[in-house]
């Protein structure tokens, strides 16, 4: 159920935006999808780390843009705007909202 697409996250730190390179990957977690965007580095040091679930807010934005809405390692909610490929944004983004309304097989 391993699937992963290489993209780029802005994200809003510290009153400055920031765009890194990354990599978000969805993986089977117990019953339930869990999803991590670590930096496209040697380190990959981890943007975000969190189950989905039926609540969490996920929208399309612009032409390449997948909105998250999630709560970060220090408990605080913040938002996440994954951007891919053109052609890949309707693919991830349905990906997405399958995983979270229904659990893997």
């Amino acid at each position: 159920m391993n699937k992963s697409v290489n993209c780029r996250a802005v994200g809003h730190e510290t009153k400055q935006w920031y765009q890194r390179r990354v990599r978000a990957n969805l993986k089977k977690c117990n019953e339930k999808v869990q999803l991590l965007i670590r930096n496209d580095t040697t380190m990959g040091t981890i943007i975000l780390n969190t189950l989905l679930h039926d609540k969490m807010p996920i929208s399309k934005s612009g032409k390449n843009g997948v909105m998250i809405v999630a709560t970060n390692q220090d408990s605080k909610t913040e938002t996440f705007l994954v951007r891919v490929n053109k052609d890949k944004q309707e693919e991830f983004f349905d990906k997405l909202e399958e995983c979270k309304t229904s659990p893997p097989k």
